[in-house]
């Protein structure tokens, strides 16, 4: 194992980590997480990575390349940008060296990324949210097999904003690149722990599938689906919850109340993040969804 602090400049004041294994060919695989610094799920799910690799590198065929934390300045704060610039770093891919600290950061490791066939950026969907894995499938073949190879519950529909890293490792560079969205995280810093193993576990479950690893495993069945889509409330009031996220509903199911009143699906789907019971405002959100993709 190679471990290195890459400078990104004398006004940035900290180093990104780099931790770089394997020597026999094969396949390049590169991990990144904490592009938005406090989705620490994503963080820890990352370093889970780092402790198995450096226990079985003698294992290891090709290559594997991890950055835990991309966003010093923001995981620091505990916050989703760098609060040297307030920029988010995951809009401004592939950054530009000399310039303000997130800018530089990301284009060092825009630099770090121009080597793998493989990149999964690791992020976090908020407290109330489902792990799921966001990629341009419908553009993408590669991204697609790889969304297919990750043993994580359904795939979403990216729209393709440019300034992400997998967006721009995918079209510029045509590496297959996708992000796994993990619950945890903001506003408050929380790793979710059985959210972290899910995406560890299905780390190396990808690994084993690209011969990296020994070992079998049976071929993840993920469900594609469309985007997201989000439901808010039409008035003030009480809402209480009446599924759990993560479930599957058909139409014209209740999932909540708004002060007393039925809150039901128009279509089929699964709810994706439900807050708990709280007082909202109108325009708040009552639930995210998707719908599966014909």
């Amino acid at each position: 194992m190679e471990f290195s602090k890459k400078p990104v400049g004398d006004s940035v004041g900290f180093d990104v980590e780099v931790y770089h294994f394997g020597s026999r060919p094969g396949t390049k695989l590169m991990v990144t997480a904490g592009i938005h610094g406090g989705e620490v799920t994503g963080i820890h799910a990352a370093r889970c990575l780092i402790d198995y690799l450096i226990a079985h590198e003698k294992e290891l065929v090709g290559e594997v390349k991890i950055l835990p934390v991309c966003n010093q300045g923001g995981y620091r704060r505990m916050e989703r940008t760098n609060p040297y610039d307030d920029l988010d770093m995951n809009r401004i891919f592939p950054g530009k060296v000399g310039s303000k600290p997130t800018l530089a950061t990301a284009a060092l490791i825009y630099q770090e990324a121009a080597w793998p066939e493989y990149l999964v950026d690791l992020h976090c969907c908020g407290l109330y949210g489902s792990n799921y894995t966001l990629a341009t499938w419908m553009d993408s073949e590669k991204d697609r097999q790889l969304a297919a190879m990750l043993d994580i519950p359904v795939v979403i529909k990216s729209g393709g904003t440019a300034g992400q890293l997998f967006v721009e490792s995918s079209q510029k560079r045509n590496i297959a690149s996708v992000i796994i969205e993990l619950a945890g995280g903001q506003p408050t810093g929380q790793i979710d722990l059985t959210a972290a193993d899910e995406a560890y576990q299905a780390l190396l479950k990808l690994m084993r599938q690209l011969g990296m690893l020994p070992g079998e495993v049976d071929k993840p069945q993920p469900v594609f689906c469309m985007p997201l889509a989000s439901v808010s409330s039409p008035e003030d009031g009480l809402f209480l919850p009446l599924v759990s996220k993560g479930t599957w509903v058909e139409k014209g199911t209740t999932v909540a109340t708004l002060n007393g009143k039925d809150i039901q699906t128009e279509a089929s789907c699964r709810i994706m993040n439900i807050g708990p019971a709280r007082y909202l405002f109108r325009g708040d959100y009552l639930y995210v969804f998707t719908v599966k993709a014909e």
